[in-house]
């Protein structure tokens, strides 16, 4: 029993000693990395940085901003307008847009006074409008002004 005992506390030792030489392991290669680290940062700064790569963007930049300057100058006096247009022709234009507009006025009168009509027909049907006790038109009234103003013609009294 004692053999077997001593065993096991030879066994438990080898165990400690393994995870302490891992730990010790471990521990010395975060040294070394640390190590590296810090002479590295001794060594200074080699190649170029973010400023220098900044710097040598924008006086690239400023050595071709003159020649691209004459390039959209000389782009914009050698492009030649269209012709000018004929007084016939302004004149056939400006025809042309008054009788559009013309039409359109007569669409939307006729359609506006074709409502009118059956406004004053509806009315003439049903007499003066009625009124409750606040002196409000009565419901159907409302409903007819109500369809009136939520269309594209102008709001009517009646």
């Amino acid at each position: 029993m004692r053999h077997s005992v001593d065993e096991m506390k030879e066994q438990r030792y080898q165990d400690q000693f393994a995870g302490q030489q891992k730990q010790i392991q471990d521990i010395t290669n975060i040294l070394k990395q640390t190590l590296d680290t810090i002479a590295d940062l001794k060594k200074g700064s080699t190649g170029r940085s973010e400023m220098d790569i900044i710097h040598e963007i924008i006086t690239g930049v400023k050595e071709e901003a003159s020649g691209a300057r004459k390039d959209i100058k000389e782009a914009f006096t050698s492009s030649s307008l269209p012709p000018g247009k004929t007084a016939q022709e302004r004149e056939s234009r400006k025809k042309r847009v008054k009788g559009a507009l013309k039409t359109d006025q007569e669409r939307i009168s006729r359609k506006h006074s074709v409502h009118q009509d059956f406004l004053h027909q509806r009315v003439a049907k049903r007499g003066k409008p009625e009124r409750n006790k606040r002196g409000r038109p009565s419901k159907p009234t409302r409903i007819l002004r109500k369809s009136v103003s939520g269309s594209s013609f102008p709001r009517v009294e009646i």
